[in-house]
Formats: C-alpha cells, sequence, structure tokens
C-alpha cells in the first residue's frame, strides 16, 4: 500500500514539475500566490467574522469559522503530530527535492500529512456550498482543488496530503453545519441572544395607525369625491339663481 502511495505520490508531482518547465517563473509566481490565499487560513477567518455581524449572513459566517477551528485542530494538533510525515523536500537526494528548488524553493515547517493549506481551503468552500444555494455555489468547490495544485507544485506536499486534506476539510465542515444548525434551533437564553444580537441593527420606527389616517385624510383634502349631494346642492343654486333673476327682472319693469 505504501509503494503504491508512493508512486501515485511521484507521477502527480512529475506532472506538476512538467508544468513548470512548460511555464518556468510565471507558473512558479502564480502557484505562490494561489497558496497564499490559504496562509495560515486567516482570510478565511476574516469573511468569517465580518459574515458574523450582520444578521442576514451570520449563519453562513458562523459555519465558516467553526469549519475552519474544527480543520485547524485536526491537521495541526492532532494528524500532522501523530503521523510526522516528512515533507518531500525532506531528503536532498531526491527528485522531489530537485523540484522543488526549480519550483522557487518555498520553505514550510513541520509535517506534511494532511496539508493544513488543503484543509482550510476546503472547510471553507464546503462550508459556504452548504450555507447558500446548491445553484450558485458549486464552482466553490473548485477553489480546494486549485489550492492542493498549489501545494503539490511548490513540492511542499504530496498528492496524498492534499487529499487528506480535502477529507479533512470536508469533515470539519460537516461538523461545523451540524453545530451552527444546532445552535440555531436551539432555545438556550445564550444562543438566543447570538440569534438576534446586532450591533449594525437599524431601528425601524413604525407609525401608528392613527398618524397614518390622519395622513390619509391630509392628503385627501385637494381631491375631488363625488357624492350624490352634490347634484342636489347645484339644482337648489340653479332654483336660487332663477328666482334672484326673475326678481330683478321684475323691479326693472316700469310701473
Amino acid at each position: 500500500m505504501k509503494n503504491f502511495i508512493f508512486k501515485l505520490d511521484y507521477a502527480v508531482s512529475k506532472f506538476f514539475h512538467n508544468i513548470y518547465l512548460w511555464g518556468g517563473k510565471f507558473s512558479n509566481g502564480l502557484m505562490e500566490l494561489i497558496s497564499l490565499i490559504a496562509e495560515a487560513g486567516i482570510l478565511f477567518l476574516l469573511i468569517g467574522l465580518i459574515l458574523v455581524l450582520f444578521k442576514r449572513t451570520r449563519k453562513i459566517g458562523g459555519t465558516i469559522l467553526c469549519a475552519v477551528a474544527i480543520g485547524f485542530v485536526l491537521t495541526n494538533v492532532v494528524l500532522k503530530n501523530v503521523i510526522a510525515r516528512t515533507r518531500p523536500f525532506g531528503d536532498i537526494d531526491s527528485d522531489f527535492y530537485k523540484w522543488w528548488l526549480d519550483a522557487g524553493a518555498v520553505h514550510e515547517g513541520g509535517y506534511s500529512f494532511p496539508s493544513g493549506h488543503t484543509t482550510a481551503t476546503t472547510a471553507f468552500s464546503i462550508a459556504l456550498f452548504l450555507s447558500l444555494k446548491k445553484k450558485y455555489s458549486w464552482p466553490i468547490l473548485f477553489l480546494p482543488i486549485l489550492m492542493a495544485s498549489s501545494r503539490i507544485y511548490l513540492m511542499v506536499h504530496y498528492f496524498s496530503d492534499c487529499i487528506g486534506g480535502i477529507i479533512v476539510g470536508t469533515t470539519s465542515a460537516l461538523i461545523a453545519y451540524w453545530i451552527v444548525k444546532l445552535i440555531y434551533s436551539s432555545k438556550i437564553k445564550f444562543f438566543v441572544w447570538c440569534k438576534e444580537f446586532d450591533i449594525f441593527k437599524s431601528k425601524k420606527v413604525k407609525s401608528a395607525p392613527q398618524a397614518n389616517i390622519a395622513t390619509q385624510n391630509t392628503s385627501n383634502d385637494n381631491e375631488f369625491v363625488y357624492t350624490p349631494q352634490q347634484d342636489e346642492q347645484k339644482e337648489d343654486n340653479k332654483v336660487v339663481k332663477k328666482e334672484t333673476k326673475n326678481t330683478t327682472d321684475d323691479n326693472l319693469l316700469p310701473k
């Protein structure tokens, strides 16, 4: 089994080294930039914190923060120290070391399995995918593949390290999604307060019904409204005018 995994890691790493032979320093810079996105998971944590501030996106932000945190603990605290796998460039007599020099010799400390960058990126992506509408969120699933590719290209991780990171990141996101969902269905006062708390909440002042009625009455003062009494009033006015005219004519006749 170990022999099969090593052959697979070697074949994939050689494939990415061929990309270097084609792209040269340009591909080195591009892969370093992609890898920088998930450095220590800081960008993903910042996005999660910003989303938590708003009530409408708080559930998504909480899922992201929880997923990245669980992934960090499982990867950097538990698995890396338990498995203690050296990085590809650790053996200076291997092809991995030569390929690492060609890829820019990016130095990474600690152990290799699983990939922390891939874990954080997967946890972030799956958390978003689970929280958003699937119709629009599926493109985010390409981000872990892109991150894993950059880590293999730079020869700081094996292919199997990145597969492990994808598995751990997916597991972390599923656990986080379940935890946040449980919190939102809970009736514990603290959790209810967390759901309702919003430092940017705008207070909307609702006008009283009487005020609305008064406003409507005021706005209708200048409007013409037909009523049957108006016709009667017009007829009365005509009779009065006719009588007044007859009286005037009688006065003008010679006596």
